[in-house]
């Protein structure tokens, strides 16, 4: 075989010997072997426990509700045995009362839809004092609908007591005189200062789930349950998120099992007047 052949065919194997060296070197790389961890995925999430312990609480106040389902007459309002009764997340049981938000967002699971009612009623009261109303459109069907107050709200006031009422105002049945027959809730939300410990505990969490579980921890129910719904609608298909709004939901001390599988909306549509 001629000379000039045999260089030219110990150049190509020499260069595929260092590309295929220089191949190997990057899937070695620590930079590589990174950027291959860190792929998104829905397992991501890490698994952190939550478990909600209710603050010390003061007994009810006779005006509280005992129950957080629906006070008001079901009449006219379409029976449905195959869904969840009107129910509250936050607020309708004494324990479930706190936020250290002062403009918290509450949270309600609703079996109704808009072909079913003419619409639903939000207000918050500060003693006899109305401080908030709105009329909301129900949503196209049911699930965990969320109300949020306004910028345009004053502020809650620490230590301070609200009430809080959600109405729906149904359709009339074709046998009825009536035009509506409301379906209602009612509950407290009561606004705590941030101790020392909170405080700490909550700037050196350093993912969404621990700040979830430090308000779980210390009886903070309103803004553990609204991070995880908020969290649970940015990534539908996370089923860690998922599990652990079931568990939390589903915890001894709060009993919400029953809606704990019924799908997240988000905010109710503000009727404009």
């Amino acid at each position: 075989m001629p000379e000039k052949w045999i260089k030219i065919r110990q150049l190509k194997r020499n260069s595929i010997v260092v590309i295929g060296l220089g191949v190997a070197s990057v899937i070695g790389s620590p930079e590589f072997s990174l950027a291959q961890s860190h792929k998104p995925t829905n397992n991501d999430s890490e698994n952190i426990e939550i478990s909600f312990i209710p603050a010390p609480q003061e007994p009810p106040d006779r005006g509280t509700p005992k129950s957080d389902e629906g006070t008001g007459s079901r009449g006219d309002c379409l029976s449905k045995s195959s869904l969840p009764p009107l129910t509250s997340l936050a607020g309708g049981k004494n324990h479930l009362k706190l936020t250290a938000s002062d403009r918290p967002t509450f949270w309600i699971y609703l079996p109704y839809t808009q072909a079913e009612a003419f619409y639903g009623e939000f207000s918050l009261q500060n003693g006899d004092n109305e401080i908030y109303r709105t009329r909301f459109k129900l949503p196209a069907k049911p699930g965990i609908v969320s109300v949020s107050l306004p910028s345009t709200v004053a502020p809650l006031e620490v230590g301070k007591q609200y009430r809080w009422y959600f109405d729906i105002n149904c359709s009339a049945s074709a046998s009825s005189d009536d035009l509506s027959t409301p379906a209602s809730l009612t509950g407290t939300v009561e606004r705590v200062a941030f101790s020392a410990n909170f405080a700490r505990e909550l700037k050196t969490a350093s993912k969404p789930l621990n700040r979830i579980a430090t308000y779980a921890k210390h009886g903070i129910w309103y803004d553990a349950v609204t991070e995880l719904a908020q969290l649970r609608l940015q990534q539908p298909e996370n089923l860690n998120l998922k599990q652990a709004w079931i568990k939390l939901l589903s915890d001894r001390h709060v009993k919400l099992e029953e809606i704990s599988s019924e799908p997240i909306l988000g905010n109710v549509e503000i009727i404009k007047k």
